[in-house]
């Protein structure tokens, strides 16, 4: 299994996705259009 370096811009995304109040929510209900939109992000 090949690892990927986390890079800064990694970083910044991830931190943006905690705060978003869309990424929160389907983080929290694991379901719907929107759980599937940010796992493919």
């Amino acid at each position: 299994m090949q690892t990927e370096e986390i890079n800064e811009k990694d970083r910044t995304k991830a931190k943006q996705c905690l705060e978003c109040p869309l990424c929160k929510r389907a983080r929290e209900k694991q379901k719907g259009l929107v759980f599937w939109f940010v796992k493919k992000l």
